[in-house]
């Protein structure tokens, strides 16, 4: 589908990324026919989200965005309630108590956002909100 994909993986602590630098050069089939591999690792860097007018590389908040659009996605995370999983390998239930979402659109062209830079590319950082701080319903 793609040649290339431009990638971020984002940590509270530096040393929780430290094992990435050693995948450099590690591939994996992906489906049927696909195959990639790690070109590139860079070095952990701290990245300080800021509100900017930019191209986002990724999907914003569908409320936010103001700008032209190239399509509309609804995702979604799993909604966790309050106590730990026992065991994470039992087959027993878990903590999840369901899903929650929000509207996402992919950008196209120029507009504000709130991200930071990598590679020249702007990623937004809504998906974050989402994903990891559980802000499906938030628009901070």
């Amino acid at each position: 589908m793609v040649e290339e994909f431009l990638g971020a993986v984002l940590a509270e602590k530096e040393e929780e990324l430290t094992p990435f630098l050693e995948l450099e050069g590690y591939g994996a089939k992906l489906g049927k026919e696909g195959f990639a591999y790690l070109e590139a690792v860079g070095e952990p860097r701290e990245v300080d989200p800021e509100e900017r007018e930019d191209e986002p590389l990724t999907p914003v908040r569908a409320e936010k965005w103001q700008g032209r659009v190239q399509g509309a996605y609804p995702i979604y995370r799993f909604a966790f309630g309050e106590g730990e999983d026992p065991e994470p390998a039992s087959p027993e239930p878990s903590p999840v108590t369901g899903y929650e979402g929000a509207y996402f659109v992919l950008p196209e062209g120029r507009g504000r956002a709130r991200g930071f830079s990598l590679e020249g590319r702007f990623f937004a950082w809504d998906l974050v909100d989402l994903w990891v701080k559980g802000s499906a319903g938030s628009s901070s």
